[in-house]
């Protein structure tokens, strides 16, 4: 089954998903390469597939606006297409944008595409 967390908007407390720096071990990780996705067994041996994760840094920025965008804040949304039962799903950083098209606005790995066969454990993600 899938599920996005989206980014908070204002978050005062930065969520991390750094499995790799625990050295979890990891199979199938997506094209793009990135650290900290692909598939897991957490510590309660549940089955985790990640495609993207938008981690954030340590927040030091004088400016709160900066050190929101630096804690990870942001903002997410799911585009839904009946005709090919696909989920897209956006990760944005704060304060940018979604227009513009640039493509350091989205968190690295994102936008995701999910079938909707993908969530009956039938894994058709666009990696």
């Amino acid at each position: 089954m899938g599920s996005f967390c989206t980014p908070a908007i204002a978050t005062g407390y930065p969520r991390w998903r750094r499995p790799d720096e625990l050295k979890m071990p990891h199979a199938h990780r997506p094209q793009h390469g990135l650290a900290d996705t692909g598939e897991y067994v957490d510590a309660f041996g549940h089955k985790v597939s990640v495609d993207a994760a938008g981690n954030p840094v340590a927040g030091r920025a004088p400016n709160r606006s900066d050190e929101a965008s630096e804690k990870g804040s942001g903002f997410g949304f799911i585009t839904f297409d009946p005709v090919k039962k696909t989920y897209a799903i956006d990760s944005f950083r704060f304060l940018i944008d979604a227009t513009a098209g640039k493509a350091s606005n989205p968190f690295p790995g994102w936008p995701v595409t999910i079938h909707k066969a993908g969530n009956r454990g039938q894994n058709q993600l666009e990696r």
